[in-house]
């Protein structure tokens, strides 16, 4: 089963879907010019942001399965598309642009979120610190619910304890239903914390 989300990266909002994952820190995408990438991703052309900045600074990530390597660029990374005040945008975020992949026949998603922490201490490197430092979150945690239903599961950004108004992780699935008019685009906020989650609706059951 893989579990991924939308992000929405530039000034023109391109839609990419993603796995998260906890077990790194780097944010990932494929390039427009991607080599050996799988046919069926959407790719990312920095150049149809007008906030996007191109580095020389070349990396190589290496899982338990694949390899990706690419580029640094710097653009605008978030969780909805219409950006409010107070939204989970970043600005001059770093993603690597990658341009060759290898192994990755069966990954569903165009990329990777990385929701760990930069080992050296770079909060530039870490999407969860970043959201912390700039004051999104009050806390630099993240809480996954995962349902078999789309509709049901959750990305909590923040430290779900803090407040006790926090509604059921549980939804009643009939009312969900009631609201079906529910977007990704969506993100809720309790007045009195900095506590945010997102409608992961993208679920896939590999046989």
């Amino acid at each position: 089963m893989q579990y991924y989300c939308k992000i929405f990266l530039g000034t023109h909002k391109e839609s990419m879907n993603v796995i998260l994952d906890s077990g790194s820190n780097l944010v990932w995408v494929p390039g427009k010019n991607c080599q050996n990438c799988r046919t069926y991703t959407n790719k990312y052309d920095p150049f149809l942001s007008n906030t996007s900045k191109i580095s020389n600074e070349k990396v190589n990530i290496t899982y338990a399965k694949g390899r990706v390597s690419g580029g640094i660029i710097e653009d605008s990374i978030s969780f909805i598309k219409k950006h409010k005040a107070g939204s989970s945008e970043l600005t001059d975020f770093r993603i690597v642009l990658v341009d060759k992949e290898e192994n990755l026949t069966g990954t569903l998603s165009d990329g990777i979120v990385g929701m760990g922490i930069d080992m050296e201490g770079k909060s530039r490197n870490s999407l969860i610190y970043s959201l912390y430092e700039t004051g999104v979150i009050s806390t630099p945690q993240f809480t996954f619910y995962l349902s078999d239903s789309k509709k049901l599961s959750r990305l909590y950004l923040g430290n779900i304890y803090q407040n006790v108004y926090l509604r059921e992780l549980k939804l009643d699935e009939d009312k969900e239903k009631e609201n079906n008019k529910t977007t990704d685009k969506e993100t809720i906020t309790k007045s009195n914390t900095n506590i945010k989650y997102f409608f992961i609706f993208h679920i896939f059951m590999l046989i």
